[in-house]
């Protein structure tokens, strides 16, 4: 079991090379909320995923750290579809030719409006989708856009925060002041049993079959090695 569990973080690691995470679990305090501020929140232009539609391609804006702003540039994103109770992960990965540091945080919509910094953060980030172009993912907004109140009331929904800072030096003046955005791509990866992602267990069966069929090889090859050895002693007996 040892042996299985090394390999798959080697394997878990090797194909996210760049990648980084946060493990959450869906909160109840959205149920405080009431019809019109689930609106208010679904209104938001934001990028969305659920685990119908767990992989969002897009572009993230980052920025260097400054003392207003530790960790970069903010962006915001909306999870939906989150059954209690159980875990979830979300990832962010980008190539190694785009030198970023992120970080991800999640918040229920209660935090957001008790926190006037989360707040203004997520109304400024929205206005600028709103001004720029909205580059969603339309299979996946179309299956929002038909969700209604009630189910958006029954289901848990999240706000996904993400910190994109720029993690490289340049002698290019223009680099330096104005970094490009980073191709992305987030994942909503639901929890097996609330033991390991679901996109691991495609790997984890690899393994084990590879780790029974090893297994049943070897015990097949040490009767058969057993087994010829007692032929040979055998004929030597008879021979004698």
């Amino acid at each position: 079991m040892i042996i299985i569990y090394i390999l798959t973080l080697m394997a878990y690691k090797g194909v996210f090379a760049n990648t980084e995470k946060v493990i959450f679990e869906a909160s109840k305090s959205n149920g405080v909320l009431h019809g019109v501020d689930y609106h208010d929140f679904w209104n938001l232009p934001l990028e969305k995923l659920s685990p119908q539609f767990g992989k969002l391609k897009t572009k993230i804006f980052a920025e260097f750290p400054t003392l207003n702003s530790t960790y970069g540039r903010e962006s915001w994103f909306l999870l939906h579809g989150i059954s209690q109770r159980h875990r979830y992960e979300a990832r962010i990965c980008w190539t190694a030719t785009q030198p970023t540091s992120f970080q991800l945080v999640t918040y229920d919509f209660v935090e957001v409006l008790q926190s006037l910094d989360l707040k203004f953060s997520l109304e400024k980030y929205s206005m600028s989708r709103k001004l720029g172009s909205s580059g969603l993912n339309t299979i996946g907004n179309k299956y929002f856009q038909d969700l209604k109140v009630s189910e958006l009331n029954a289901s848990s929904s999240l706000l996904l925060q993400i910190f994109a800072a720029a993690d490289y030096y340049t002698t290019n003046a223009s680099l330096m002041q104005y970094p490009q955005p980073v191709q992305v791509e987030i994942i909503l990866d639901p929890y097996f049993l609330n033991i390991v992602p679901k996109s691991l267990i495609p790997t984890i069966a690899y393994i084990l079959i590879l780790v029974v069929g090893g297994w049943s090889f070897s015990i097949f090859l040490n009767h058969w090695a057993q087994s010829l050895i007692c032929n040979i002693n055998i004929e030597k007996k008879t021979n004698l």
